[in-house]
């Protein structure tokens, strides 16, 4: 162990790419169209078809945080303070 991060195989980072249950850390206010595109996949769709739909772009922004884990557990957490 000499304090370098460890090297990833090319074949798990493509893997992670690849992934069609990938959610970012976090909200963000932006994304890249490839991390939208990314998250796109999931629902089948290109990235010809988000770059020439702006709406979709938007609803996949969208939709995507309201899935990150951070607002996940943000909801469960509101939900469990007003449960009683």
């Amino acid at each position: 162990m000499d304090g370098q991060p460890e090297a990833v195989p090319a074949s798990a980072e493509s893997d992670e790419q690849d992934d069609p249950n990938w959610l970012p850390d976090e909200q963000q206010k932006v994304f890249t169209n490839d991390a939208i595109a990314r998250y796109a996949k999931r629902y089948s769709y290109t990235q010809e078809q988000i770059e020439q739909n702006p709406q979709l772009r938007q609803l996949l922004h969208d939709k995507i945080n309201s899935d990150s884990p951070h607002h996940v557990a943000h909801q469960t957490a509101f939900a469990l303070e007003h449960s009683t």
